[in-house]
């Protein structure tokens, strides 16, 4: 019984405290300074990421922006921070299945919904090939 008044009482100071979570609205992805549907690219492309991201409070957001190979996590291309863009260049590395990059965004409302990718996330998958 008390490790469920605690569970209330947390979910309770989320609700009472947070008027709301971030949205993601939408991942854009550039390829030579032009945004791209394209999701197939060759090693030493250049690619940069922007996130269009809202807060109903509205606070202010942080980004976090996360490289997968293989579906396992690998490093953070862009640490957390203010900046909703982040760059990053494909190497030999990144040729095989399941390559992504995962996007966390969170507001500094004291709470982060799952202590790595902040309160919301949003991902990208990615075909890379050897270079032509």
């Amino acid at each position: 019984m008390k490790k469920l008044c605690w569970v209330f009482v947390l979910l309770f100071s989320k609700l009472a405290f947070s008027a709301g979570e971030p949205v993601v609205n939408e991942v854009k992805v550039f390829f030579e300074g032009q945004l791209t549907t394209e999701r197939a690219f060759n090693v030493g492309d250049s690619v940069s990421f922007e996130v269009d991201a809202t807060d109903p409070t509205p606070l202010p957001l942080e980004y976090v922006f996360r490289l997968y190979r293989r579906c396992i996590y690998v490093q953070d291309i862009q640490n957390w921070g203010s900046t909703n863009l982040a760059t990053y260049t494909f190497t030999s590395d990144d040729i095989g299945s399941c390559f992504a990059i995962i996007i966390g965004v969170k507001n500094d409302d004291g709470f982060d919904a799952d202590g790595f990718f902040g309160d919301v996330q949003s991902g990208i998958r990615l075909n890379v090939t050897p270079a032509n």
